[in-house]
C-alpha cells in the first residue's frame, strides 16, 4: 500500500468512528429525550389527580350542605341562598370539567410524545401497552398479567366525567326544585 491508500484507509476508519459515536449520542439524547417525556407523563397524570381531588372534596362536602338544607317533605329552607349556592356550584362544576379535560388532554399528548420517540422494537408504549388495552395478556417474568372483561367496561377519563356530571345533575335537580319552589310562592302571593 502507498500512503495516500494509507490515509484513505485511515480517513475511512475515522469517519465510520465518527458516524459511530453520532449515532451513539444521536441514541443517548434520544433516551434523555423519552425520559423526560415518561417523567412529563407520570406528572400529567399525577396533576389530573390532582386537580380532580382539589375539586371533589369541596364538591362534596359543598353538595352535602346543600342537599341536608332541602327536604323533600317541606319548604323551608329553599331560600334564595339555597338556589344561588346551587348555581354557583353548577358553575363549579363546569370549571373542574374544563380543567380535567384540559388535563386529560396534557396526559394524553405527553403519551403521544413518549410513544412516538420511542425506540421502535421496545413496545412500551405501543404494541404491548396497546394489546393490554385491548384485553390481551402479556408475560413479564413468568408472571401473566390479563385484563378483565369488567376492566375494560370504562375508560378512566370517562369515569372522571362521569363523576362531574353526576354532581351537575343533583346542582341541576336542586335549581329545578327551587325554581319551581320559588314559581309557587310567587304564585301564591298573587
Amino acid at each position: 500500500m502507498n500512503v495516500e491508500e494509507e490515509v484513505k484507509e485511515l480517513k475511512r476508519i475515522v469517519n465510520n468512528i465518527r458516524d459511530r459515536i453520532d449515532a451513539r449520542i444521536e441514541e443517548n439524547e434520544q433516551l434523555e429525550k423519552y425520559r423526560c417525556f415518561l417523567e412529563q407523563m407520570r406528572h400529567d397524570g399525577e396533576s389530573l389527580w390532582r386537580f380532580f381531588g382539589v375539586f371533589l372534596l369541596p364538591q362534596t362536602i359543598f353538595l352535602a350542605f346543600l342537599l341536608r338544607s332541602f327536604d323533600g317533605k317541606t319548604f323551608i329552607g329553599w331560600g334564595l341562598g339555597v338556589l344561588g349556592a346551587a348555581i354557583a356550584g353548577s358553575l363549579l362544576c363546569l370549571v373542574w370539567m374544563v380543567v380535567c379535560f384540559r388535563c386529560v388532554a396534557y396526559y394524553h399528548l405527553s403519551v403521544a410524545l413518549a410513544r412516538e420517540i420511542e425506540p421502535k422494537n421496545w413496545g412500551l408504549m405501543r404494541g404491548r401497552r396497546e394489546d393490554f388495552r385491548n384485553g390481551c395478556p402479556f408475560k413479564i417474568e413468568e408472571r401473566w398479567y390479563p385484563i378483565k372483561w369488567y376492566q375494560r367496561i370504562i375508560r378512566v377519563r370517562y369515569g372522571l366525567y362521569g363523576v362531574i356530571c353526576i354532581f351537575l345533575g343533583v346542582y341541576i335537580f336542586i335549581i329545578l326544585r327551587g325554581l319551581s319552589v320559588w314559581n309557587m310562592i310567587i304564585q301564591l302571593c298573587r
